[in-house]
């Protein structure tokens, strides 16, 4: 599923990748598309996908790519390429770490028989190791 136009503008603002007037997202590292990608990638964890956005800019610094970037009205330059990097990867550890506090459901489960509105035997599904009544 494509991530939401708002979903799209966090991504851009946390990964300081916003579209600045005049500009397409061509102008940017990352495409709306490269960006839905990584968030389809981690299952929506948002976090997670930023984090990879990061890793992706460590690694074009490391080409020589990314010196220089612009929030707003600001324009930041890095002289030096190795300081840029450790910006980007401490951006991607600080992302990674919030990626994993921020749990994902794995799977939905109707926990009872639609048919016959009974309630589910979960001990059956356990191996009859579980008592739902004693927990």
């Amino acid at each position: 599923m494509p991530a939401t136009e708002e979903m799209l503008k966090w991504m851009r603002k946390v990964l300081n990748e916003v579209i600045l007037e005049g500009m397409t997202e061509e102008d940017t590292n990352f495409t709306d598309l490269e960006l839905s990608e990584m968030l389809d990638e981690f299952n929506g964890n948002k976090y997670k996908a930023v984090a990879q956005g990061w890793m992706i800019k460590a690694g074009l610094t490391e080409q020589g790519d990314l010196t220089q970037y612009s929030v707003g009205g600001e324009s930041y330059t890095f002289t030096d390429k190795a300081k840029y990097y450790e910006h980007c990867m401490k951006m991607h550890q600080h992302y990674e770490k919030l990626g994993k506090r921020s749990g994902v459901r794995l799977f939905e489960a109707d926990v009872g028989n639609p048919l016959t509105d009974e309630p589910e035997d979960f001990s059956r599904l356990m191996g009859g190791k579980f008592d739902a009544e004693s927990h």
